[in-house]
């Protein structure tokens, strides 16, 4: 016997985005590492940083040093977006 029309799986599962199916990522480190700032100072566990590369970091996406290990992520980004300034690292510590 088959189950009734409606039971089982959601049309969210069948799409493949039931129970995590969905922004799950590989952290691969890049080949090349290019200079995006250098440290300011460290504020309430946060790192802020000045803006040494002509392109604008993604929110959200890792910041790693010279040997690939990551010790953050974009958090905040100051200034308009033709001539930014500063971003705020969230460290790796505290998520």
């Amino acid at each position: 016997m088959r189950a009734p029309a409606g039971r089982g799986r959601s049309q969210a599962a069948a799409r493949g985005f039931g129970r995590g199916g969905r922004g799950q990522f590989a952290d691969a480190t890049p080949d090349v590492i290019e200079e995006v700032g250098e440290l300011l100072h460290e504020c309430e566990g946060e790192l802020v940083c000045n803006l040494t590369h002509k392109k604008v970091p993604y929110f959200n996406g890792a910041i790693l040093l010279q040997n690939k290990v990551i010790i953050g992520k974009v958090e905040e980004i100051f200034g308009p977006i033709n001539a930014v300034v500063r971003f705020l690292l969230l460290s790796m510590n505290q998520y």
